[in-house]
């Protein structure tokens, strides 16, 4: 194991907001659960969770090896999926790197670890004050954050021999023979 080039200073939550759907309540069918917590069966599905999360960087000009990264998260469920949340959260972090590394290579660490930080603590804290509602507690979709690959050709495959052998170079394979 060793240690990220990338390094948080601090972070904070800027804005939150959670509300329950308009009669989401009636839909709960109560039970009572181990531990006593009071939860509705079957309420959410998180493969069904939808959520746009937007990170806005910014390099810090006066110290070029500190960033601030802002990331806004929100739900995007359609009402007609009874998804019971909708949520906002807005996080705000500060980011070091303390290692020397080519512009490239420090822009991807940044633009992919600041974010990925920042909505890992968003997941605990939607979980949080979520998990407090009538309904399950939320927890966020695992994202990427790195940048998504140009839509790539798919190249034609090679010809092969009879047999499921690859054509190659001409005596190819052939110990021995010239």
């Amino acid at each position: 194991m060793k240690l990220s080039p990338l390094q948080v200073e601090g972070y904070y939550v800027k804005e939150a907001s959670f509300s329950l759907l308009p009669d989401i309540e009636k839909d709960v069918v109560f039970s009572l659960t181990a531990g006593l917590q009071i939860q509705p069966a079957s309420m959410i599905n998180n493969e069904t969770i939808r959520v746009d999360a937007v990170p806005y960087l910014a390099v810090n000009t006066a110290e070029p090896s500190r960033f601030r990264c802002e990331l806004v998260i929100e739900s995007r469920n359609d009402p007609s999926e009874k998804f019971p949340y909708t949520f906002r959260a807005v996080l705000v972090g500060y980011f070091k790197l303390i290692e020397e590394l080519p512009e490239a290579e420090a822009a991807y660490i940044v633009a992919t670890g600041a974010p990925g930080i920042l909505y890992s603590a968003a997941r605990e804290y939607l979980g949080t004050i979520t998990g407090r509602g009538p309904c399950p507690g939320v927890q966020l979709p695992v994202v990427s954050f790195a940048p998504q690959p140009a839509k790539r050709k798919m190249l034609p495959a090679k010809a092969t021999k009879k047999g499921g052998k690859r054509a190659g170079k001409k005596g190819a394979g052939k110990k021995g023979r010239k």
